[in-house]
């Protein structure tokens, strides 16, 4: 494997193919050997933050700080479409050929709270032209998506899935909240999985138990669901397992309850931090660390060793 220049920023894989992001560039890892595809722009804004590889390992696609949207085929090395996003994403996902009846498409949730449905192939929208401004204000006026439907909160991860009663699509936000929504009409709300103590980053479905949601976010247990119930089966405490290889202290926030108009100076980046020590969470007068105190889980997936499904997750910091 060819080394790279900036530190990977994120990934997605299937099970003969490994896609990986660096700074303005995905790497592909396929069938022992490597390649390099780099952004076609020469902006200096084309950043990958996010990433996803289709189901069948043949396209992949990134997002960018510029809210490009480009798609690459993965066999011949090519950028085949870009189009930009009017809002930041927060999460961008392939559907399965067997999950849409038109054939390979994109899900993208944005921080605005709106969740669409991409073709793989752009639409033409040369005589539907739509000023970004009314796109802003009605979502569903987008010209090159389906709108899909939108929280009242930052949506912060989706997943596709599939049962014997159709299929569903389950959204979560910081605002605690896990909807789980019929596809592809999802106006129809099925239900919410309420009990969530912070908000929720990051959602997954284990492979070997279809019927379970792992969620976990701000706070310091991961959540197990049984997502058709609705019900709650168990948790996992995490803080101990990551409070101790801390070495970034999470942002802090004004504590408006305590401020009542008062001025505070704006902590130093090393103030306070003592990795694996209580005074790394201990914060200046008139700040506030995120619930979870700063925890902030990025990713969960699974794997399987030996037989035994094991839980991996990436906690920010």
């Amino acid at each position: 494997m060819s080394t790279v220049p900036y530190p990977l920023i994120a990934c997605d894989a299937t099970a003969d193919t490994l896609v990986l992001a660096s700074n303005s560039s995905i790497h592909v890892i396929a069938n022992g050997s490597s390649n390099t595809i780099p952004i076609p722009s020469s902006s200096a804004s084309t950043f990958i933050r996010q990433l996803a590889i289709s189901p069948d390992s043949k396209y992949a696609v990134t997002v960018s700080n510029d809210k490009g949207l480009r798609v690459y085929d993965l066999a011949s090395k090519t950028h085949l479409s870009t189009r930009f996003l009017t809002k930041k994403p927060s999460s961008v996902t392939f559907t399965d050929k067997s999950n849409t009846e038109t054939g390979l498409d994109i899900i993208v949730s944005d921080k605005v709270g709106d969740c669409y449905l991409y073709p793989l192939v752009p639409r033409d929208i040369s005589s539907d032209k739509v000023k970004i401004m009314d796109i802003q204000a009605d979502p569903t006026l987008n010209p090159e998506a389906t709108y899909l439907l939108g929280h009242v909160s930052v949506l912060t991860s989706h997943i596709l899935t599939e049962d014997d009663e159709g299929k569903w699509l389950i959204t979560a936000d910081r605002d605690e909240h896990i909807r789980v929504t019929r596809y592809p009409n999802t106006y129809v709300i099925d239900k919410y999985l309420f009990g969530s103590d912070g908000f929720v980053s990051s959602i997954h479905i284990p492979a070997g138990s279809p019927e379970l949601l792992l969620s976990a976010g701000g706070e310091g247990v991961m959540r197990i669901w049984n997502w058709k119930t609705g019900k709650q089966v168990g948790n996992v405490d995490i803080a101990e397992s990551v409070l101790p290889y801390r070495k970034t202290r999470s942002s802090l926030r004004k504590d408006k309850r305590k401020l009542k108009g008062k001025k505070v100076p704006i902590p130093s980046e090393s103030e306070g931090e003592s990795s694996g020590e209580k005074d790394f969470y201990h914060v200046p007068e008139g700040w506030m660390l995120p619930s979870g105190q700063g925890i902030l889980i990025r990713r969960i997936t699974t794997t399987q060793v030996e037989g035994s499904t094991i839980v991996l997750f990436y906690s920010e910091g």
